[in-house]
């Protein structure tokens, strides 16, 4: 079933009783009106790309921010320039350079000047096939140059498949890979008697560390975030690696993150199963340092209504990124795979 809307039921419950069972206080938020126009559109030729928004990083919070979006369709990813009523992309498509095949580009993130994107590190959802491309996590910079039209230059670009490697020496994580997504059924004898594939779709720079945010699997309540050492992770070294378990609420994943002050905010929503019927989505504040439970700041409510556009299949919201934070509220965007250009919208998210 595909979703038409941010859809509020018996999910909601499951997803605040999963996050220190704030149901009662925990806000149901509308956005500040409808999507931000895109334009001109994502530069790509086929409308099943530009529906494909996976994942959004920006600079520094400002009136005028820089953000890099990512797309689960191919290997491209463009820039754009995010203001208050208007997100315009700039420059030519990147082609992440290395990547042989569909990487399955599922997070971005920023930090110390570099810019990160993550694939899924999963299998093909109906088949259950390997997809090795999408074992990659890729590094690189990016500068503003003059002129018209706008370009930005990309420098430095390199791709690992290093977490992959990583997930393998895990004791949780190894009993996952290469295993089935929600209903896939094409899969091997030894996949099917896999336990629930992995599948990550947000990434977090913070503190030295990258943080990898899975969607599945999602057992007993529990979903896995999976953290290392930014620059080993590269450039060789101890990596570091440690394995988070966030509770988070039955059948619930992480489907993007974004880095505040001293803290990691979530955007949850439902983890691999095939049907989105009563799906919720939700914004909830972690903090890595601690062992403490994420704190559930919000249920996002928009609907087909909020698009203002034609060229639109389902709404998942998929990208998150922090616009302001002040002392009371985080202002975010939210983009949505299934949308023509992620029809970004903005909410305020109380603290």
């Amino acid at each position: 079933m595909k979703a038409v809307g941010f859809v509020l039921s018996t999910m909601l419950l499951t997803i605040c009783s999963g996050t220190q069972g704030q149901t009662a206080s925990t806000p149901i938020l509308r956005p500040i009106g409808p999507a931000l126009d895109v334009r001109p559109p994502f530069a790509f030729d086929k409308a099943k790309s530009r529906r494909s928004v996976s994942g959004i990083t920006c600079s520094p919070h400002g009136t005028f921010q820089q953000c890099l979006i990512v797309f689960d369709e191919g290997t491209k990813a463009q820039f754009a320039v995010l203001g208050t009523t208007r997100l315009e992309p700039i420059g030519a498509l990147i082609e992440m350079a290395g990547v042989d095949a569909e990487l399955d580009a599922e997070g971005a993130a920023l930090a110390d000047g570099f810019y990160y994107v993550t694939g899924s590190h999963s299998v093909k959802r109906t088949s259950c096939k390997p997809n090795q491309a999408s074992r990659a996590v890729v590094r690189f910079r990016a500068t503003a140059a003059s002129g018209l039209p706008p370009r930005i230059d990309v420098s430095e670009l390199m791709g690992t498949s290093r977490l992959w490697d990583l997930m393998l020496e895990d004791s949780y994580l190894r009993l996952h890979v290469d295993g089935c997504l929600g209903n896939g059924t094409g899969g091997s004898v030894e996949q099917m008697q896999r336990r629930p594939g992995i599948n990550i779709e947000g990434v977090a720079v913070t503190g030295g560390r990258l943080y990898a945010g899975f969607r599945g699997p999602s057992e007993g309540g529990v979903t896995p975030v999976f953290s290392v050492d930014a620059k080993a992770l590269f450039e060789g070294g101890d990596a570091k690696p440690r394995l988070h378990r966030l509770s988070l609420g039955e059948r619930v994943g992480i489907r993007d993150m974004a880095v505040a002050r001293d803290s990691i905010l979530l955007l949850l929503g439902p983890d691999d199963h095939e049907s989105m019927e009563g799906a919720a989505w939700q914004i909830a504040e972690w903090r890595p340092d601690t062992d403490a439970s994420p704190r559930p700041l919000a249920v996002l409510d928009a609907r087909k209504e909020d698009m203002g556009q034609a060229c639109f299949e389902a709404l998942k919201p998929e990208a998150l990124a922090i616009l302001e934070e002040l002392e009371g509220r985080f202002r975010i965007v939210v983009l949505s795979d299934g949308v023509c250009d992620g029809g970004p919208l903005i909410f305020d998210v109380p603290k």
